[in-house]
């Protein structure tokens, strides 16, 4: 039998007519993977049980795992104690595979209760899987716990396991997004009053281009630049993430690569995918020219109304920087 395939029946109930996840030898996207996680860019998902099998088995079916380009990496507790330990030094796990009975019967809804009500932590997704499903009913603990599955360990084959962990980390990401834009809201509501100086003007294009990034899935690294009208001036207005440092700057002070591939835009007058890059560009009726440039999510396609909102932030951030620049905000 397959090494593998041995390993797995042993830890969850897999029939013959499972799908076997078979790993090929792909050395650049395992390096690619590994480089990633080398630089803390991956999703955490914590596995707490007393069992090491588990822990054993669930690590081998995320081998090589990755959601919108970033590898999934595990973190182990073997108990209740230890889940409050590591989820209070990593509150940007995902995800929780959480077993119920462990140093006591109920070890697992007391990290539950403590993960939601003294950590409030509540975009982590929790998971219960027990073995003993009789010890925790499921109906009273979906009611009376906050979580967000209950899984007798019997039920989780392979296949199901990788489909509950994309669906996990697909919420998780959804939350992260509706969290960022309520931050993201309100400090629109504060600075959209203010701008009545340059600075504020920054403030309130960047907490945008924020939420309008992160909406979007376009990445966390993000610039957005201007071609002045009837000028070949080129600023860069605004940056986030590591291109945060960028604002302010003259094209001609950004890396060879970015420079080379905003010129292609300009010239095509196109929005162009290169690779996990995405530039949008965007010309206003008064004739001003505008791109924006975003790193660090695959190329996926946008809605109509997506562009549109491209097209509004371009719009309005412009509008913003051409009334401060006439001096329109003084009279």
């Amino acid at each position: 039998m397959n090494p593998l395939r041995s390993a797995i029946k042993q830890g969850v109930n897999m029939t013959d007519d499972d799908d076997i996840l078979i790993f090929e030898d792909d050395d650049s996207t395992e390096e690619n993977l590994n480089t990633k996680a080398a630089e803390g860019r991956f999703w955490k998902v914590m596995i707490v049980d007393d069992e090491h099998d588990i822990h054993s088995v669930t690590r081998m079916v995320t081998h090589q795992m990755e959601f919108m380009d970033l590898p999934v990496k595990t973190i182990s507790a073997y108990s209740g104690a230890e889940a409050k330990k590591m989820i209070k030094e990593n509150p940007d796990t995902a995800l929780m595979f959480l077993d119920v009975v462990m140093e006591t019967d109920h070890a697992g809804l007391d990290v539950v209760k403590y993960v939601r009500n003294e950590l409030q932590n509540t975009q982590t997704r929790i998971i219960l899987r027990t073995g003993q499903p009789g010890q925790a009913p499921e109906l009273n603990v979906i009611v009376e716990y906050d979580i967000n599955d209950y899984k007798e360990k019997a039920e989780l084959t392979s296949q199901k396991l990788r489909t509950t962990i994309y669906a996990s980390l697909r919420n998780f990401r959804d939350i992260q997004a509706i969290e960022l834009t309520k931050r993201s809201l309100e400090s629109m509501i504060k600075y959209s009053h203010e701008l009545l100086h340059e600075q504020a003007i920054h403030e309130f294009a960047t907490h945008v281009l924020t939420q309008l990034t992160t909406l979007l899935h376009l990445g966390d690294d993000a610039l957005y630049y201007r071609i002045a009208d009837n000028t070949d001036e080129r600023e860069v207005l605004v940056g986030i993430g590591e291109f945060s440092a960028y604002s302010d700057f003259k094209i001609n002070k950004l890396p060879e690569s970015i420079q080379a591939e905003l010129s292609e835009v300009h010239r095509t007058q196109n929005s162009l995918y290169y690779g996990d890059r995405y530039i949008a560009y965007f010309k206003t009726e008064e004739g001003s020219e505008h791109i924006l440039y975003s790193r660090g999510k695959p190329r996926h396609e946008f809605s109509e109304y997506d562009q549109h909102l491209i097209e509004v932030y371009c719009h309005h951030v412009a509008t913003a920087f051409s009334v401060f620049n006439r001096g329109d905000h003084k009279k």
